[in-house]
């Protein structure tokens, strides 16, 4: 069985290291997949998030929207290669045969920070993986990372009306809690990689299913 190099991405490193045999069911019969109404409610909620975020970091770009992924990774090269300051939404790398988007990256005076945009009130231990595999992947492509930052919905947040959603979110800054992960990278695409050559794992039902 011969497994394309670039069939890992963020979701599909978290969901192997949760349990290879989702992994690998993931990948080889997707078909399988099912997701419960609350997983959908969540993923469009996130999506919602997304565009809102875009918001309040004016002035960017918007990379790969509705074309290929190879698309994505020029679009994104390309943008970064212009001189100057720069905000990009959804920006695309590769690296060791991992894709990321990352929600925000800006670079301002040569400085580099990466957000991510969570739905979630407070950071949370499973944020962080999340987050390292990103900026390893980014790191891996050629663009050092001076900041790295989780974004959350400020409690303390009040709508004023309209599109005005300044003040929803706050950073969070992670970098100090993602760099010793980073070194565990190259083991976890290492042995994923692995795990989607070989056959389907035999794992038996247990609390991974729930977690």
């Amino acid at each position: 069985m011969v497994v394309s190099p670039a069939r890992l991405s963020k979701s599909r490193i978290i969901a192997g290291l949760q349990c290879p045999r989702r992994l690998w069911l993931g990948v080889h019969h997707p078909e399988l997949e099912v997701y419960t109404r609350d997983a959908q409610r969540r993923f469009a909620a996130g999506a919602d998030l997304g565009a809102v975020a875009r918001g309040l970091y004016p002035e960017g770009t918007l990379i790969g929207e509705g074309v290929p992924l190879s698309r994505a990774l020029r679009e994104t090269e390309a943008a970064l290669a212009r001189p100057g300051d720069v905000t990009l939404y959804e920006a695309t790398f590769r690296h060791a045969g991992v894709l990321v988007r990352a929600d925000i990256l800006e670079r301002r005076e040569g400085r580099v920070r990466m957000v991510e945009v969570k739905s979630s009130t407070r950071l949370k231990e499973h944020h962080l993986p999340d987050v390292a595999i990103q900026a390893w992947t980014i790191e891996g492509a050629g663009v050092p990372l001076d900041v790295v930052n989780v974004a959350v919905l400020d409690t303390d947040f009040v709508y004023r009306g309209g599109a005005d959603y300044r003040g929803l979110l706050k950073e969070v800054p992670v970098a100090d809690q993602v760099r010793p992960l980073l070194a565990m990278l190259p083991g976890w695409v290492r042995g994923l990689q692995e795990v989607l050559e070989g056959g389907l794992p035999v794992i038996a039902t247990g609390a991974q299913c729930r977690r």
